[in-house]
């Protein structure tokens, strides 16, 4: 660690920073839960049910395993399931032990396999800047490249993609069960070969192809420098095990392993685990067994249930203290789960799960049947609506949860009719979101102008205005003469009786559409996916619109196309062909599970409509449970497109993967959602065939069936104006302007981008970091060759670390890779400047091929500066006789010696870096230095208490700034031209 020597050193330096007492770290903390933050060394299994404080367990153990310094804060690793809850576990953390120099490990499985491929890519003969494809990019990859793959049965060539998805859902789970190629390849051949009737031989033959697949995929993705999602925890796992020494640096390196949501985990990961802890044991999980509810995508309750075989001297301690729910809804939730006995920790390792909660009993548990859907939607909605009437609650209390996203649409209706604003978790999915679905549209019309539907839509949008009663005339006409709309429209002589029944001022819209049309067909061939749509956007000035308004609808409009840009990009990044075609013949893959900008950060009163899965680990005052009926809830059981090969899965515990058990357990997960009022109710469908209650309800409630009885019959004319009544608009919801000022308590992060953006133009800090616009404007050239030559210069700084050395071809390499085509002025200015940073790398490798290692690169830090986290990454730390410098390359061009030093002086980056480095290792850097690399000259300042002094001053305005939501626009000359929104911002110099 650099300035830092050993241990005791470290906690010198530790003491100068703010302690986190012992009394601090465990107040407010009930017996079980200090018990399990006392816990000193060797494995423990923190059974905490819902509701209890699982979170606030794990952050005060890190806290204290540091302030009681039995662990640097760099020997502890956090492992949890989303960025969201490995974020706020982070904070919690920095809050708990505000050294400002706290270097715990928090992430996500995926990201701690990524960080660790990247460290140790060399030594698995990786490509040391490979990418990771989402689900929906390795599925458009494997379609494209499902002809160099050796199959036939799995690709029928009147269909040949039938069977792509199937195919690599079952790869992801193989991985998943830390199943490898040649084993399954291995095992079906030999089940080929015992195979003797026609159906065994036809399963085996499946089998088989689907392991050479599999093979060849694994090939061509690493031919390509791609990985997906499985990768990042299955090749760390090929790691460890086929370099032991790599593994003992890892063990060295983290000390204290703790894991959260443990029952969520699969087999691959807890193998992980193991090894991570397998030379001293400090590993630290919390699970709740009755919340596993992702074996669909998965997760291993067995390495719950089986924990104690694996660490037979573990502890175990039960967290039963719930703060959330009112006694009556737990004891209801704990009668329906003790159905899953006996494959239960409480029957196993014979402890109580029985959840105590803090409240007082509350009302009971009520169940409401009805013969209609519709019926049943009303009644929740006019529930909702008279209590907030009558000001008992507001509508962020109430919840409405449902089984899957299908079901939800009659509850929408309804609040809808009743005029009650709402929340669907499902419409944050980016496909869903209506200007995606307009720029859908767009992009569908462009690869297909004859698809009418498409045309029809875009035509109709808010983009040309054209009214359906404008385009009634061109409709029948395609309707009678079975011809497509742009046939039509596009040949007004061929069909002049059409086009003169259409009204004068529609005639114009129709041409500027038609006109439109033509225009991007042409540009389409030319341009990637998303320059045609920048192109599109900037023609109708959209984003201009957007970045002049303060108002969060439009700022999560904003939001949401900067995220669609950003897939288009890296769509661009990874397909075989980039075109809008090639895009919309993948979209649903692509966008598959893709999120829109999510509005749950804005103060805004509303219903929350969502499915059980999406609300684990939420709470609302007032719980829905709705259409509970059978086949519905539990739903039914799907097949498998190939079943695993149960000799080579890992252990297993009786019972453990039974489809009913998983149900009854998301059941129990939605009924602890509630913490004052739970309803659950049902209806018969409507149908010829009634259908039943879920069973699940009787399994939670005590009393006779007949509570099960619906209402009384709807009257038929009722019936009729339910189920046909005329759809109703969602209720406009008014959302906070985004003027409204940051609290001085709330905390903001800031980085020296963030700080430099708004120091420079604060409207360009809006743009970027507020709007997140990064992705959807074409960017400088400048920024460009910067971006490639810093990541190559990364590489060959990451390979001397580890004392390797990069030839020069590769260093050129990764520059080629990460190069991007984009905002230069012509194709001969493109490959000058390729030309030039070849030769700009080609100086700085001779210079430092036989340089010492650095002793770090890219090395991340954070601290606190009042409520302002700043966070930020040095470049390079290189040892110097006088103690660590720390360095950054610039790309920027400097005459002289005097104005790279002034350069030096005057970076909010190098300040951070003094502030950084001293804040995490205790003493000040000898120097920061900027390689200027077209130069060679190396600007340097010596940081002194006034440096530092000027750089606090510099972030303390940048956050008020921030704070206050004042965006002003500084335009200038140089500035401007220099800026990636220059031709959206209404305020550029031009």
């Amino acid at each position: 660690m650099p300035g830092l020597q050993d241990k005791s050193d470290y906690f010198t330096a530790l003491s100068l920073g703010v302690s986190a007492p012992t009394e601090e770290i465990l107040s407010s903390l009930n017996p079980e839960q200090e018990q399990a933050v006392l816990h000193g060394e060797g494995p423990l299994l923190i059974v905490a049910g819902a509701g209890t404080g699982k979170t606030t367990v794990l952050t005060r153990r890190v806290a204290h395993l540091i302030s009681s310094r039995k662990a640097k804060p760099s020997e502890i690793l956090a492992l949890t399931f989303t960025d969201k809850a490995a974020s706020e576990m982070e904070m919690r953390v920095d809050r708990l032990v505000p050294y400002g120099f706290v270097d715990v490990q928090v992430s996500t499985f995926h990201a701690f396999g990524d960080k660790l491929l990247r460290e140790f890519a060399l030594e698995m003969g990786l490509l040391p800047d490979f990418k990771v494809l989402t689900e929906g990019e390795a599925l458009v990859f494997f379609k494209q490249h499902l002809f160099e793959m050796p199959l036939e049965k799995l690709r029928p060539l009147g269909h040949p993609t039938k069977y792509a998805e199937a195919m690599l859902s079952h790869i992801s789970r193989l991985k998943d069960e830390d199943i490898t190629p040649s084993r399954y390849l291995h095992w079906a051949e030999a089940l080929l070969a015992k195979a003797s009737g026609p159906e065994e031989k036809k399963l085996a033959i499946r089998h088989l192809e689907m392991a050479q697949a599999y093979e060849k995929y694994e090939e061509i993705k690493a031919q390509e420098g791609f990985l997906d999602f499985g990768d990042q925890v299955v090749l760390v796992l090929r790691l460890f095990r086929e370099r032991p020494d790599v593994l003992k640096v890892i063990q060295a390196r983290y000390r204290f392993v703790l894991v959260d949501e443990f029952q969520d985990t699969n087999f691959s990961q807890f193998q992980l685990v193991r090894l991570l802890a397998q030379s001293h044991c400090n590993l630290t999980v919390v699970a709740d067994d009755d919340q596993a509810i992702y074996k669909w995508r998965g997760a291993c309750l067995a390495n719950v249930l089986g924990f104690m075989e694996v660490y037979p001297q573990a502890r175990v301690i039960s967290i039963s203290q719930n703060y959330r729910s009112t006694q009556t809804i737990l004891d209801q939730a704990y009668r329906l789960i003790r159905n899953n006995d006996p494959y239960r920790l409480e029957v196993t390792q014979k402890i109580s799960k029985k959840l105590r909660s803090q409240k007082m009993t509350g009302p009971a548990v009520r169940v409401r049947g009805f013969h209609l859907p519709e019926e049943e939607a009303d009644w929740i909605a006019q529930k909702i609506k008279k209590e907030v009437e009558q000001k008992k609650r507001s509508y962020e209390d109430y919840a409405i949860l449902v089984r899957s996203n299908d079901s939800a649409k009659v509850y929408l209706d309804s609040l809808n009719y009743f005029q009650i604003p709402w929340r669907f978790s499902a419409e944050t999915q980016l496909l869903r979101s209506p200007e995606i679905k307009t720029l859908v549209s767009f992009l569908k019309v462009i690869a297909d102008p004859y698809d009418s539907v498409y045309l029809y839509h875009l035509a109709t949008s808010h983009f040309y205005r054209i009214t359906p009663a404008e385009l009634a005339a061109v409709n029948h006409e395609a309707r009678v003469s079975q011809r497509p709309l742009f046939q039509i429209l596009a040949h007004p002589d061929k069909y002049r009786e059409v086009w003169e029944q259409i009204p004068p001022k529609a005639v114009k819209k129709l041409q500027v559409f038609l006109q439109d049309l033509q225009h991007f067909l042409s540009l389409s061939s030319q341009e990637s996916t998303g320059r045609v749509l920048y192109k599109f956007l900037e023609h109708h000035k959209v984003l201009a619109q957007l970045a002049r308004s303060d108002q969060w609808e439009d700022v999560l409009k904003a939001k949401t196309l900067a995220r669609f840009f950003s897939i288009l990009k890296r769509f661009s990044e990874m397909s075989l062909v980039d075109q809008p075609r090639a895009f919309v013949e993948n979209i649903e893959s692509i966008l598959e599970g893709e999120s829109a900008a999510d509005p749950e950060e804005l103060e805004a009163d509303w219903v929350h409509v969502s499915t059980i899965h999406k609300s684990k680990g939420l709470e609302y005052p007032v719980v829905f449970l709705a259409n509970l009926v059978e086949e519905q809830f539990p739903a039914r059981r799907h097949g498998e497109f190939l079943p695993l090969p149960q000799e080579l899965l890992g252990e297993r515990v009786p019972g453990e993967d039974t489809h009913l058990a998983e149900e009854r357990r998301l059941f129990y997960v939605a009924m602890t959602r509630a913490k004052e009022e739970l309803y659950l109710s049902w209806s018969q469908g409507g149908t010829k065939r009634a259908r039943k209650p879920s069973r699940f309800i009787l399994e939670a409630l005590e009393g006779p069936k007949e509570m099960l009885e619906v209402r009384a019959e709807t009257d038929p004319l009722q019936t009729i104006d339910l189920t046909m009544r005329a759809p109703v608009k969602p209720i406009s919801q008014e959302l906070e302007a985004l003027a409204r000022p940051i609290p001085a308590e709330e905390e903001i992060t800031l980085s020296a981008y963030a700080i430099d953006d708004y120091a420079t133009c604060p409207l360009k800090y809006k743009y970027i970091h507020v709007l997140k616009l990064r992705d959807i404007v074409v960017h400088h050239h400048s920024v460009v060759y910067g971006s490639a030559i810093h990541e190559a210069i990364k590489a060959f700084n990451l390979a001397k670390l580890k004392g390797k050395t990069l030839s020069l071809e590769e260093v050129w390499g990764v520059f080629e890779r990460t190069w991007v085509s984009e905002g230069f002025l012509s194709r001969e200015h493109e490959e000058k400047r390729l030309m030039r940073g070849k030769e700009i790398l080609k100086k700085f490798y001779e210079q430092n091929e036989s340089s010492p290692p650095p002793v770090a690169v890219e090395e991340d830090f954070k601290f606190y500066q009042g409520k302002d986290r700043v966070v930020g990454r040095f470049d390079c730390i290189v040892s110097k006789p006088d103690g660590q410098a720390v360095v950054d390359y610039k790309t920027s061009e400097v005459e002289d010696q005097k104005e790279a030093d002034k350069k030096a002086k005057d970076s909010i980056q190098m300040g951070l870096y003094a502030l950084g480095f001293e804040k995490k290792y205790g003493v000040s850097p000898s120097s920061l230095e900027l390689h200027f690399l077209e130069s060679g000259i190396v600007g340097e300042v010596k940081p002194d208490a006034r440096f530092t002094e000027k750089t606090a001053e510099r972030m303390k305005k940048a956050s008020q700034g921030i704070r206050a939501r004042n965006f002003e626009a500084k335009p200038g000359r140089f500035t401007c031209s220099f800026c990636a929104f220059q031709w959206i911002c209404p305020e550029a110099y031009h």
